[in-house]
């Protein structure tokens, strides 16, 4: 399997952040491509909370644009997407895609470092 993803944050005001991104991936002889233009939207940066949302686009053998919609809460995301198929599966899926539904949490452990003193003598 083969990923690739480039990606870029740029603030439009203090509290809307503007993220495009292009994701390639490749399994087999199966590939697609993912265009995604993301934006973030901090509703209250002093508690760290913010929505994202979006529109993507993803090219296989047929189209198919994702909407999305995240709360984001410190380091857990709750997740909302809606896939529709404008391409060749339109006609056999009635532009029903999918919806799909994603929890994230960051867990991180964070340890203080024991530094041991290290004295050097001077005179060598």
């Amino acid at each position: 399997r083969f990923n690739a993803f480039v990606f870029l944050y740029t603030d439009i005001s203090k509290k809307l952040t503007f993220n495009p991104n292009i994701i390639y991936q490749r399994k087999g002889v199966t590939s697609n491509l993912l265009l995604q233009a993301l934006f973030n939207y901090h509703i209250k940066p002093e508690k760290d909370i913010s929505v994202t949302f979006g529109l993507g686009a993803r090219i296989v053998n047929n189209l198919d644009i994702p909407i999305y919609l995240a709360l984001d809460m410190k380091d857990l995301r709750v997740g909302l997407a809606y896939d529709t198929n404008v391409g060749g599966l339109a006609g056999a899926s009635n532009t029903y895609g999918a919806l799909e539904l994603g929890i994230t949490k960051i867990f991180n452990w964070n340890k203080k470092a024991t530094v041991k003193p290290v004295f050097i003598c001077p005179r060598l």
